[in-house]
């Protein structure tokens, strides 16, 4: 989505080839008015998925998630993290693969019956996501696929999930960065 890689290039500030700081206008600070819009490009692509609810984790993906499901008409829903493996059997618990955090949903707001969507802010090396995925799956819910805001593609997270036969749309893909501010996209 041209629109979102105009922002990254004005606003964006790039830290190396490992950092993007989306600071100004996706977190902590929202514009509200890009974050609608797109909401409406997620809305386009994935409309017509039988979608029930739409997962995002906390808490930077919360805003885009929110403006995602307010468009397809479902509630939305965040995964918390937590340095606790388990939370009794009220919640759905996995591993952040790569790191000491767990992500957890309670059960009562997810299961079988549902068709989820998974929305967040960045996909990089794709554990985050997968584990969003992971929870989806001991659920025993559908998963109608993955929006991603910005996939930065040469980390490969992206390839992960996609070869998991899990359907990915990101509105930024970004083929390379380097520690002069230089920003490749697809």
């Amino acid at each position: 989505m041209k629109l979102l890689e105009q922002k990254i290039m004005q606003e964006g500030l790039v830290k190396g080839s490992s950092v993007l700081d989306v600071g100004g206008f996706l977190n902590p600070m929202i514009d509200t008015s890009l974050i609608d819009k797109l909401a409406e490009e997620m809305y386009y692509l994935f409309q017509g998925s039988g979608i029930t609810k739409v997962l995002t984790i906390e808490s930077a993906g919360i805003p885009i998630a929110c403006f995602t499901a307010k468009r397809l008409g479902v509630p939305a829903l965040f995964a918390a993290k937590t340095k606790k493996e388990d939370r009794g059997s009220e919640y759905l618990t996995v591993p952040v693969p790569g790191s000491s955090v767990y992500i957890t949903v309670p059960r009562k707001y997810i299961s079988r019956n549902d068709i989820v969507m998974i929305v967040d802010d960045f996909l990089g090396i794709g554990n985050a996501t997968g584990a969003l995925v992971d929870i989806v799956g001991k659920a025993g819910a559908s998963l109608a696929g993955v929006g991603i805001m910005i996939e930065r593609q040469y980390l490969g997270g992206g390839d992960k999930i996609r070869n998991r036969g899990i359907r990915v749309e990101a509105l930024a893909k970004i083929l390379s960065q380097d520690d002069e501010g230089n920003i490749v996209f697809e």
